[in-house]
């Protein structure tokens, strides 16, 4: 036989040893499966600690206590559902509706709760049969304790930037006041509630938000409603110089000014514009704390201007002076 025969006899051997191997692996696989699908069918006992949820607790009241915080549930079913329970995570809490249940008053806000009363939801959560459903203890135990109710005011955590030459007109806030529950200890030092962050840029128009409250103490106070809507009145500016007279009429010994007149730039809203006079304002030199024989000048400082003139400056900042007697 030619080396190129044996060769060829060789390759068809290995093909074929592939070819079994494949089958051989394929034949476990199925019997696996098999195997799985009939212990999928079969039913098992199980017992799996769940944390227990509270829901529904009364606005009026907190849960100061729960001595339960877990527990062991027992209940049977086949394989098919415990897989598909333990897949969607239906295995992690018993949540109890404490506006459902039936509770048993103790006094002083203490009150038991039957396990037997979460048997039913319980069992449809499971998709078990509500008799093999059995709970490691008889009771639970919770304590309420009284909540206080205040109003609190709004404060919106803003950060904005706007497009050249516009600017926040107005804020809306709706509700601006909202109510706060907790203990006394908890409400005492709550005055106001922040607006979670409100980032914007490149702001040209009015804006229409619905933004969430932060939460001092999560978990443990109650805000309602925990949501407000914010209005944002964005609108067009412009700048505006006026020229205004120094006041140097409240200084001793008498001074006079060079210049005598500073010019103030405001930037104004158009929705707000109308034509101001230099009366409207008032600059002085600032002379706190200072020797006016000392020094030779003095910085201005705007005390008086309209409500609608924003972001002033001055030009110039500081002027010579000389005094007069």
């Amino acid at each position: 036989m030619s080396d190129r025969a044996a060769k060829l006899n060789e390759n068809q051997e290995e093909i074929k040893r592939r070819k079994d191997h494949i089958a051989f692996f394929i034949c476990i696989l199925l019997a696996a499966m098999a195997w799985l699908l009939i212990k999928l069918s079969d039913d098992y006992s199980v017992s799996y600690p769940f944390k227990v949820q509270f829901v529904n607790v009364p606005k009026d009241q907190v849960l100061e206590t729960t001595e339960d915080s877990t527990m062991n549930v027992s209940f049977k079913t086949d394989g098919y559902n415990l897989l598909d329970l333990m897949l969607t995570g239906r295995l992690k809490y018993v949540k109890v509706d404490l506006s459902r249940v039936k509770k048993v008053d103790l006094g002083e806000d203490r009150f038991r709760i039957p396990t037997t009363e979460l048997k039913e939801n319980l069992a449809l959560q499971l998709n078990a049969n509500e008799a093999s459903v059995n709970f490691s203890t008889a009771n639970l135990s919770i304590q309420y304790k009284s909540l206080i109710k205040k109003r609190v005011s709004i404060v919106p955590n803003l950060q904005l930037q706007f497009k050249s030459q516009f600017g926040l007109y107005h804020t809306e806030i709706t509700p601006a006041e909202v109510f706060i529950y907790g203990t006394r200890e908890m409400v005492d030092s709550i005055t106001t509630l922040s607006t979670k962050p409100i980032n914007l840029s490149n702001l040209d128009s009015d804006q229409k938000l619905t933004v969430g409250l932060v939460n001092p103490l999560p978990g443990k106070l109650r805000i309602v409603p925990d949501q407000i809507k914010i209005d944002l009145d964005i609108q067009k500016y412009t700048e505006f110089s006026i020229k205004v007279p120094i006041d140097v009429s409240q200084i001793s010994p008498a001074i006079k000014t060079f210049p005598t007149e500073t010019t103030v730039y405001y930037n104004m809203f158009l929705k707000d514009y109308k034509e101001l006079t230099p009366d409207q304002f008032k600059v002085v030199p600032d002379i706190k704390n200072l020797k006016l024989r000392n020094v030779k000048f003095l910085n201005l400082r705007l005390t008086n201007k309209p409500q609608d003139a924003h972001n002033t400056r001055l030009d110039p900042v500081s002027v010579e002076f000389i005094i007069l007697n």
